[in-house]
């Protein structure tokens, strides 16, 4: 019975396929990893036309009008034309000067977007939320010297809902390490030792999870660029396919297409270079080479929907757009303006998400 165990002992494991296997896996994993993720912020162009005439009805409160106005010595809430105080703390009005902003930067002046009071602008909105629970839209108004970075932020600080804390990213499993042991069959003494690639398995597997993780299928990217970082959002919703146009320090591009190049100017503000459409693109406020470009796009759009008759392929003027995050808010209500001259109404700001 010994003799027989003996001459029958378990043979090693052969793990050299499943390395060959994991080898071609990873290189593949990599290419297609998406390490910062992207996502959408959803706005669209505030209806402009006169305003109503008729009064409210007598039991009903007037239409609030929420809007943000962004400047550098800080963030006026108004409604109706008029600043706002929801908490009743009004500061005292100098006669022959400006009414102070309802938020006052932190420092003097706003540079950054760590100046702003952005956890007590949430404060005040969600008294206004209280009083005017049924009102869902905010109209910002940035100055044009504002960074597309603060924005952004204030974007997020407008969406945030105090009651409902579930919209953070959800909560991410790390891959956990799993250490693959393999008993070995004991050899005779004397016997000839083999390389061990357990361990090499072990480090593989986890790398092979990780990029598992990582893995990306979307449509929508980021190119490369020393002109363009996209600013970090608390955003959630994914970007869906779309005419893409990206504003870098630089030039614009569309569907990855130079369109117009930018120039830098002298900012009468600070004295600092800052990026600006070029005179000699401009047409009024539309960017004549990006209109042409971007109202081309629709109409191609619409005979492709047309001629398929599926409602999902119907032109609904939606459009991405990369912004750069120093981008002076001039240049990105130009751009805004001239997309929705084209027909385009239906912004989709992409943004890096949250980890």
């Amino acid at each position: 019975m010994s003799k027989r165990k003996a001459e029958g002992a378990v043979p090693d494991l052969d793990l050299t396929p499943i390395m060959n296997l994991v080898t071609i896996l990873i290189p593949f994993l990599i290419m297609a990893a998406q390490f910062v993720h992207l996502a959408v912020i959803d706005s669209t162009l505030p209806a402009i036309g006169p305003p109503s005439t008729e009064p409210p009805p007598p039991d009903e409160k007037p239409p609030l009008q929420l809007s943000l106005s962004i400047s550098g010595k800080g963030i006026s809430v108004l409604g109706a034309d008029m600043v706002l105080y929801p908490d009743g703390n009004k500061p005292a009005a100098v006669e022959g000067e400006e009414k102070p902003p309802t938020l006052p930067c932190k420092s003097g002046a706003c540079t950054t977007v760590d100046d702003y009071d952005w956890a007590e602008l949430a404060a005040k909105l969600n008294l206004i939320k209280d009083q005017y629970p049924d009102d869902q839209n905010v109209i910002l108004v940035p100055d044009g010297n504002i960074r597309y970075e603060i924005l952004v932020k204030a974007m997020d600080v407008t969406r945030e809902d105090p009651n409902n804390k579930t919209e953070t990213p959800a909560a991410r499993s790390e891959p956990q390490e799993s250490v693959m042991a393999v008993k070995k069959a004991r050899r005779p003494n004397g016997g000839g030792s083999s390389l061990n690639i357990n361990s090499m398995m072990d480090m593989m597997t986890i790398i092979l999870v990780f990029l598992l993780k990582s893995y990306s299928t979307t449509d929508v990217s980021v190119a490369a660029s020393d002109e363009l970082e996209l600013p970090f959002s608390s955003a959630l919703k994914a970007p869906e396919v779309a005419v893409n146009l990206v504003v870098e320090q630089g030039k614009i591009l569309v569907d990855g297409v130079p369109t117009v190049n930018l120039t830098k100017v002298d900012d009468a503000a600070t004295g600092q270079k800052v990026t600006a459409v070029p005179e000699d693109e401009l047409r009024g406020q539309t960017i004549t080479r990006l209109y042409d470009v971007l109202l081309a796009k629709a109409e191609e759009a619409k005979r492709i929907g047309e001629a398929s008759g599926k409602e999902d392929l119907k032109f609904k003027g939606r459009i991405l757009i990369q912004v750069d995050k120093d981008m002076p808010f001039s240049v990105v209500r130009t751009v805004m303006y001239t997309a929705g001259q084209a027909q385009f109404g239906e912004f989709k700001f992409i943004v890096y998400k949250m980890e």
